[in-house]
């Protein structure tokens, strides 16, 4: 790695730290609850989750489901700190896996199976149900989403319910230039995306693994039902084809399905 990347990792985590936090608006709303931090073995060490548990009632019975969620930041910048548990009936589970520089392909992925199956395998322990336990994330949150499933399914261990990944990074053979979006100054830049294949996948020849690129994976036949959205100015917009494509493959059976959700409340060209 290059130490000129690695400088830029870490400026560009340094610059999450400053920046200015979410508006309350666009919080959910119950964004005050306090998360208890759990520290969960994997064969990289022990990770540190946050668990969210929305307030039950008294009466409440029973074991709540578990949602594992996954954060993004293209596999540099740590965030796990999450609001969804204020609007679900569920326990909440936030990774804080390890990033770039500090950690490399594929670290992250290793590290929240091990979590996902770790929650799986002590669920009594822990007053929880795991038999309704699902994964999602965001960009590479939901990439390490699927890995979970794709790791599942190679173990024969256990398999979550379901998998929700919102606009996941599904192939890291493609050049930064081939992500391309109609904003003239995207979020997801390609300068940002040299940087992630610089400091997290920088073994090339490995980034045509199935576990570093799940799209070129097509032994999905085992997934669970699968939630895919992707948005207008997104550049997965434009490989909304490729995706149709695997969920059209023939061992893409039931009850392995996909929803390919574009969301439209924005015009498809920028203004």
């Amino acid at each position: 790695m290059k130490l000129s990347s690695k400088l830029g990792a870490y400026a560009l985590q340094l610059l999450f730290r400053v920046l200015p936090s979410t508006p309350k608006e666009l919080m959910f709303s119950g964004a005050d609850i306090i998360p208890t931090a759990i520290w969960v073995p994997t064969r990289h060490g022990n990770v540190r989750c946050l668990v969210y548990r929305k307030r039950r009632p008294i009466d409440a019975v029973g074991s709540l489901p578990v949602y594992v969620n996954i954060h993004g930041g293209a596999f540099i910048v740590r965030a796990p700190e999450q609001f969804i548990a204020s609007t679900t009936d569920a326990i909440v589970v936030s990774i804080d896996y390890d990033a770039a520089p500090r950690a490399s392909y594929p670290v992250a992925e290793y590290e929240v199976y091990d979590v996902v199956e770790w929650i799986h395998r002590n669920d009594r322990q822990l007053g929880w149900n795991s038999s309704r336990l699902a994964v999602g994330g965001f960009s590479a949150g939901a990439k390490l989403a699927i890995n979970v499933c794709q790791q599942a399914r190679d173990s024969g261990s256990f398999m979550p319910i379901a998998s929700i990944a919102c606009y996941p990074a599904l192939d890291m053979t493609l050049a930064s230039t081939s992500r391309v979006s109609s904003i003239e100054k995207p979020a997801v830049a390609p300068w940002l995306i040299n940087l992630m294949y610089n400091t997290y996948f920088v073994e090339v020849a490995k980034r045509s693994d199935p576990l570093a690129s799940p799209g070129l994976d097509n032994n999905v036949a085992a997934y669970p039902p699968v939630l895919l959205l992707v948005g207008a100015w997104i550049h997965l917009r434009l490989r909304l084809s490729d995706l149709q494509k695997i969920s059209s493959h023939p061992k893409f059976a039931s009850p392995c399905t996909v929803s390919l959700t574009a969301i439209t409340a924005l015009p498809t060209t920028s203004p």
